[in-house]
């Protein structure tokens, strides 16, 4: 979600995210989108499953609406089969951002496009990556930052990986100690995806073999091979930790937010956490970062800055639970 928003933020396209089928299914029903991005792979209900549901249902107002895959299956005959699952087309992972433009020129209404060159040649040099994540061997930056966009979006997404490696390992372990196959290899995928997006390409590999084999049902190998790259995962989590450390700025200079603007923020914060809204979320905090916030307050701004870095909308709603 961070990547494709990333994307496409310099194009003004308004973009809806969702965490899950049902969510997005949610969402379809109560507003009509020109365009419908679907992932393949996802827990509970995956894409297929989750575009036969939107199409059977006669009053939604998305029905015609074109509707595209993101897969990580580029295999020959991919296409085909998402053609015939109802899909317009599809796009694999990590996505190349000329080719989902190309996309979004293809499928938008000819009246809402509109192709412009920019004019910012004059742009200072963009100040590099920190050091230390050159020395992580696991991950190369060049691949990274190719696949991000830029270096904002590329720190965006390191910072994701960071915040949930060790979720990615607790919730594949999880599984596979139930023996629950099917969700410890969706896992796996997830896993996979997201190693490839931030460069980590060998960890990435690993990954998608181990994720060929647990959709082959093979314990025994997953057994030899699993832990192995648990650990490489976690351990690159651990040496992406300093991203989430968060420098605050300074307060002086800063108004103070007075007690009833603060507090109608933060119930503003809850009603679109309780929607899975992160950009709602994210425009209220951008908000609230122009103001000096009482001390009493900034640990639960913080916690809440931490929590949507990585879509931890209940963790949200735990922290305002007293609102």
């Amino acid at each position: 979600l961070t990547v494709f928003k990333s994307l496409l933020k310099q194009t003004g396209v308004k973009i809806d995210t969702a965490i899950s089928g049902d969510d997005g299914l949610a969402l379809a029903y109560d507003k009509k989108y020109d365009i419908i991005f679907l992932d393949h792979m996802m827990p509970e209900k995956d894409g297929i499953e989750t575009l036969h549901e939107l199409k059977s249902r006669p009053k939604d107002p998305n029905l015609d609406t074109p509707v595209i895959c993101l897969t990580a299956n580029a295999i020959s005959g991919a296409r085909e089969e998402y053609i015939e699952a109802g899909f317009h087309d599809y796009l694999t992972k990590p996505i190349d951002s000329g080719k989902l433009e190309e996309m979004m020129i293809a499928y938008l209404p000819d009246y809402k496009v509109e192709k412009t060159v920019s004019d910012d040649e004059d742009d200072q040099e963009e100040e590099g990556l920190p050091e230390f994540l050159l020395t992580i061997g696991e991950i190369d930056t060049d691949t990274g930052l190719i696949n991000n966009v830029d270096k904002d979006s590329y720190l965006a997404t390191l910072k994701v990986f960071a915040g949930n490696a060790g979720k990615y390992v607790d919730e594949i372990s999880g599984f596979y100690e139930k023996e629950d196959m099917k969700n410890a290899t969706i896992k796996i995928h997830a896993l996979k995806s997201t190693a490839r997006i931030i460069g980590a390409t060998e960890l990435g590999e690993l990954a998608q073999k181990l994720e060929n084999v647990g959709k082959a049902e093979d314990k025994e190998l997953l057994d030899r091979e699993l832990s192995g790259l648990l650990e490489r995962a976690r351990k690159l989590g651990d040496a992406l930790s300093p991203l989430l450390a968060e420098q605050e700025s300074p307060d002086e200079d800063k108004a103070p937010i007075s007690e009833e603007e603060l507090k109608e923020a933060l119930l503003k914060i809850k009603e679109y956490a309780e929607d899975c809204d992160n950009s709602g979320i994210e425009e209220i905090l951008e908000k609230l970062s122009a103001y000096e916030i009482p001390e009493k307050e900034k640990e639960r701004i913080t916690s809440i800055s931490a929590a949507i870095d990585i879509f931890d909308f209940d963790g949200i709603l735990a922290v305002l639970e007293d609102m």
